[in-house]
């Protein structure tokens, strides 16, 4: 058990509430608990989406303003990549919440028989 010296004595009651790991064992994991993969992943999805918007918006604008060359044309196709990159990125977030989900449900009961 954790040493309770350091605490205030009505905090002792709720320190010792709560189960902690022995001295030197690893914390064991949470079903479903997510590591730097899945933080990767929304953080990519996040930031392709929020560049994906001006982009296109402002490829758009160019390209009805008439501008010649190739930077609306350049503006527009990024903007489209990276559109489809958050949809894949977002596609396959929502498959492995799907999965954590399913794989955090309690077994099915058995049906009731009469």
């Amino acid at each position: 058990m954790a040493d309770l010296s350091g605490q205030r004595p009505e905090d002792r009651a709720d320190f010792a509430a709560v189960p902690h790991a022995p001295a030197g064992e690893p914390v064991p994991r949470r079903p479903g608990a997510a590591g730097p993969a899945a933080a990767l992943l929304v953080l990519t999805t996040a930031v392709a989406a929020s560049s994906a918007v001006p982009l296109l918006v402002l490829g758009y604008l160019l390209r009805g303003a008439g501008l010649a060359g190739t930077l609306p044309g350049s503006l527009m196709s990024a903007g489209w990549v990276l559109a489809l990159v958050a949809v894949l990125g977002a596609a396959v977030a929502l498959e492995v919440r799907r999965r954590t989900a399913a794989a955090l449900l309690p077994p099915a009961l058995p049906p009731a028989s009469d």
